[in-house]
């Protein structure tokens, strides 16, 4: 009677294991679109104290920290916050966000190009899962060897694959971010470009 109860017990609590373990799976893909959906943000996805967010937050920006010696790119409409990682191989990718080479940098001018995974759960958050929800003048930031560099988005596109010409070298000083669309699939590729307001 007692190996019943207990195999009963055993069963019960192997089924909510197996539930919450299903639930997981099917909600991990998922979970920057959730994060994003309850950011409480209270300095609305601006993340370090420059002259930008001390226009538009205010005395607000003193308490945020001091623009960071590595690379970042921020996109406070999307709550990015992510280091530019540089390297020559696809590999790195794998890392985050990544200054594709033979492309230009902030402090050159010319076309910059950022890519990063629509999603991949290893490095968190902060790839391009939400870059569809970037809209026509959003500002996006770029902190680069310790200066602030502020762009505006102007033009959001899709291409295919082979259209490498989004990298292309440019007079103008613009930014050009990528990333596979529709969402987990590489049938396309997502465009944001941004031309540079002020450094």
């Amino acid at each position: 009677m007692n190996v019943l109860k207990l195999i009963k017990n055993l069963n019960k609590i192997i089924s909510i294991a197996i539930l919450i373990s299903a639930i997981y799976i099917l909600l991990i893909p998922l979970l920057p679109a959730i994060i994003f959906g309850l950011n409480t943000n209270q300095y609305y996805g601006f993340e370090y104290k420059s002259e930008k967010t001390l226009e538009i937050l205010g005395e607000k920006a003193n308490q945020l920290p001091e623009i960071p010696k590595d690379n970042y790119l921020v996109i406070p409409g999307i709550y990015i916050n992510a280091k530019i990682n540089e390297g020559i191989t696809e590999s790195t990718l794998d890392l985050g966000m990544w200054h594709r080479p033979n492309t230009s940098s902030p402090n050159k001018g010319g076309n910059t190009v950022i890519t990063s995974h629509r999603y991949l759960h290893t490095i968190g958050p902060n790839t391009f899962f939400n870059l569809d929800k970037v809209m026509m003048n959003n500002i996006v930031l770029v902190y680069w060897q310790g200066k602030e560099y502020v762009y505006r988005v102007y033009e959001i596109t899709e291409v295919l694959p082979n259209q490498v010409e989004i990298e292309y070298s440019t007079k103008d000083s613009i930014l050009t971010l990528y990333t596979c669309s529709p969402l987990w699939t590489s049938e396309k590729r997502l465009v944001i470009k941004a031309k540079l307001e002020q450094s």
